[in-house]
């Protein structure tokens, strides 16, 4: 665990994969961005919001989530991709 005081992303882990479902509202698809402290929140350089835990609406691609505090900067790497749809047998 890291040390006390030390900014820690919560969630999205590192090198997370999301599927995005076409047959779901994107309202209903959100990711969920949560670190230890209150932080300011950017995905690929632009602040999408602020708190601890915040929902973002998922884009297909790869992005880089960086939280950021008087503490310090950490970032994770997260993949969205479409997901396959599954075929009823």
């Amino acid at each position: 665990p890291p040390a006390a005081g030390v900014l820690q992303i919560l969630s999205p882990s590192a090198n997370e994969t999301f599927y995005l479902r076409q047959d779901a509202p994107l309202d209903l698809q959100q990711i969920i961005l949560r670190a230890n402290k209150d932080v300011e929140w950017f995905m690929d350089d632009v602040q999408v919001g602020s708190g601890e835990n915040i929902f973002i609406q998922p884009i297909l691609g790869n992005h880089r989530v960086m939280a950021k505090s008087a503490d310090g900067v950490e970032y994770v790497t997260i993949t969205v991709v479409e997901a396959t749809p599954q075929v009823a047998r």
